[in-house]
């Protein structure tokens, strides 16, 4: 959203325990991911939530609508840090060490990981650990030890079934290795990426069952090359396509999203296609349009299992996206987001900024949480998050799934 100027803006807020408990989070560090379309947002929201159905420790999310000193800033995802209170949920104490991956190369004091895709800062409490595994994996042996194997095939079937990015696999910083005492887990991060169904130069958008033959990866060769991993690795991707991805299953988790956020579209201003039209392509299975999530998830779930049945040995792409990667300068790519999503309000920060007590008074309303936010603004500020797929709804969803 800042590299456009567009509305969509991210921002992080740190929340009082109350505000936290009433999101669901139980954590006081939230991040309010901005994505440029309607598209991404719902993708990240539904890989997320197959992340944490299949057993991997995942962040909190939940679909919004903010609302900031009376201006709408439309919907948004809701995503807790990745920090203690994070780890306490998920992990045996006393804690131990979160290691961070980051893409930047020759950031100092970094150890750098050709395993792992990226690099990580080198941790102020303890790099050891992490540097025993570096050396198990590069003798190939005794690595086993120091991870959870099965829980990393459940994740590894996850990246299979997301597309690949926003991984270990894609040279990004969206994942957290962390150091239990005992085994070393992988935690999912930002998945904005995911379900997208692109062709890029790199690979990393792959569907692939195995490795990418044009951009290999060594921690997946190395795991794979045993043989009761990998079949461990298709059995999940199998289990994950029948169950989370495939037809009425989805169909029914994905309705139920559609029809939280549709009343919503029309007050959401960054969106440049109006809200009927934006809410026909998300609904529709067809493949036309920037809004085809649904035809992209039906079409690269088949995919996986064609390639199991040993029926396509290719990754399933999305033809109706590509068309970004056919601009050749960011001005191109600029331009078509100036057509996706109205430019920014220059003026915005300035009537944040100089907002009264008046003017930003809020009516209580048994559909918001109200959460200060605090002394990081001059005057007394107020934002309006709304939930929009509430736990009821949840609890009731899955409880139609078992049944």
């Amino acid at each position: 959203g800042q590299a456009t100027k567009t509305k969509r803006i991210p921002f992080e807020l740190s929340v009082p325990g109350e505000a936290g408990a009433a999101l669901g989070f139980m954590n006081d560090s939230v991040k309010f991911i901005n994505s440029f379309t309607l598209y991404r947002l719902i993708a990240e929201y539904l890989a997320l939530e197959m992340f944490e159905s299949f057993g991997i420790p995942t962040p909190a999310h939940k679909l919004c609508f903010v609302r900031f000193n009376g201006v709408d800033f439309g919907l948004y995802l809701a995503v807790e840090d990745v920090n203690k209170a994070f780890l306490s949920k998920h992990f045996p104490q006393p804690l131990q060490t979160a290691y961070k991956a980051t893409n930047k190369d020759g950031k100092e004091g970094a150890i750098d990981s050709k395993w792992f895709g990226c690099v990580f800062p080198k941790a102020k409490k303890d790099p050891q650990p992490l540097l025993t595994l570096l050396d198990k994996l590069n003798s190939g042996t005794g690595y086993e030890d120091m991870s959870n194997t099965d829980e990393w095939m459940r994740y590894f079937a996850c990246v299979a079934a997301t597309g690949g990015d926003a991984s270990i696999f894609s040279e990004r910083n969206n994942f957290v290795l962390y150091w239990d005492g005992e085994v070393f887990a992988l935690i999912p991060w930002d998945q904005s990426e995911a379900f997208s169904g692109r062709e890029t130069p790199n690979g990393i958008d792959r569907y692939y069952i195995g490795d990418d033959p044009a951009d290999p990866n060594p921690l997946f060769d190395l795991m794979m090359s045993d043989a009761s991993n990998k079949e461990r690795y298709h059995a999940y991707i199998r289990e994950l396509c029948e169950t989370y991805l495939y037809g009425s299953s989805m169909d029914q988790r994905y309705t139920a999203v559609i029809d939280a956020i549709s009343e919503y579209l029309p007050r959401d201003h960054s969106i440049a296609l109006n809200s009927k039209k934006a809410e026909r392509e998300l609904r529709s299975y067809e493949s036309d349009g920037f809004l085809n999530l649904r035809y992209v998830l039906n079409g690269s779930c088949q995919n996986l299992l064609d390639q199991l049945d040993g029926k396509e040995d290719t990754f399933f792409v999305n033809d109706s996206y590509r068309e970004i990667y056919e601009f050749e300068s960011y001005e191109d790519l600029a331009n078509l987001f100036k057509k996706l999503t109205p430019f920014y309000d220059t003026k915005l920060p300035k009537k944040i900024a100089d907002a009264s007590a008046e003017s930003i008074a809020a009516r209580q309303n048994p559909g918001y949480i109200l959460i200060p936010a605090g002394a990081a603004i001059a005057a007394t500020t107020v934002f309006s998050v709304l939930i929009i797929i509430s736990k009821k709804r949840r609890k009731q969803e899955r409880r139609e799934e078992k049944s």
